[in-house]
């Protein structure tokens, strides 16, 4: 669900400077919720974990055209993140961190698959 949801489905790096995508007047607490719950496919136990973060950014971490992972980070205030900044940060996660986890994913499989013939 969300924006981890939306990116994970899409493959694509995703900002999402405001929780509430439209401008709009000021809403009741409940209209809030019924928003999030419609826009990010939340619950309202999700929605209201929501409202305490305002800004997203997220992308997948990919390694030899696999998807390996997300890397993602929230802040409390509406427009924390720049589409220029966060481009540097995807693209020396790609080359950095993606191997890192990928690595991780391998050792993992292995030693699961060692354990389930022991």
């Amino acid at each position: 669900y969300g924006i981890i949801g939306k990116v994970w489905r899409t493959e694509k790096m995703r900002i999402a400077n405001d929780l509430f995508q439209a401008p709009r007047e000021k809403q009741t607490h409940e209209a809030e919720i019924d928003e999030i719950m419609s826009n990010w496919g939340m619950d309202r136990r999700e929605a209201e974990n929501a409202l305490k973060r305002r800004s997203y950014f997220c992308f997948p971490l990919i390694h030899e055209d696999r998807k390996v992972g997300l890397f993602y980070i929230d802040a409390k205030e509406k427009e924390s993140f720049h589409e220029t900044k966060e481009t540097a940060v995807f693209e020396r996660a790609q080359k950095e961190l993606a191997p890192l986890v990928a690595k991780v994913l391998e050792d993992s499989a292995s030693l699961f698959l060692e354990l389930e013939l022991d």
